[in-house]
């Protein structure tokens, strides 16, 4: 079971290091930032945060696509006209 926890671990900072944002930090570093890591698998079209919702979480997208959307309210509508 270790084996199998080391080689997960191995995994997730081998992906952390290609993230430009996190490619210095050290191996060490990204171990400790990897017990935090939770792998949430999601279908198209699910909504992951709204507008408006607290941050309470990071989202780094494995693979896979994603689109960012911004509510303009009618007074922001309107000034754009």
């Amino acid at each position: 079971l270790r084996k199998i926890d080391e080689q997960n671990m191995e995994n997730i900072i081998k992906f952390l290091r290609q993230l430009p944002f996190l490619a210095h930090w050290s191996k060490n570093v990204l171990g400790k930032l990897s017990y935090a890591i939770e792998k949430v698998p999601c279908i198209r079209g699910q909504k992951i945060v709204k507008e408006g919702d607290p941050a309470d979480y990071v989202y780094i997208i494995e693979r896979g696509e994603f689109e960012i959307t911004k509510y303009l309210g009618k007074d922001e509508e309107e000034q754009k006209k």
